[in-house]
């Protein structure tokens, strides 16, 4: 019964991580600065920071504004911090 209940768990704690994942927007890798900038992009594909190469997950973000932010830059809450201050 406790390794079910834990297996459980597993899936539930899935779900969520995919659901507060999915709430991010999707920076659009057709932009020239993905072109220009190839690590950048290889970054965001495989869900890090564009510019610093930090692993990007929903709830770092301060609010709404930076999540658009990230849709747009690919760039992390620490990264926009630093440079929109």
């Amino acid at each position: 019964m406790t390794k079910k209940y834990f297996e459980d768990l597993d899936v539930i704690n899935k779900v969520f991580k995919e659901e507060e994942e999915e709430s991010l927007p999707k920076p659009d890798m057709n932009k020239p600065v993905f072109k220009l900038y190839p690590k950048a992009a290889e970054n965001v594909k495989a869900g890090k920071c564009a510019t610093c190469g930090k692993e990007i997950k929903a709830k770092d973000f301060k609010d709404d504004l930076s999540k658009k932010e990230y849709g747009i830059s690919g760039m992390c809450q620490k990264c926009q911090d630093d440079i929109f201050g």
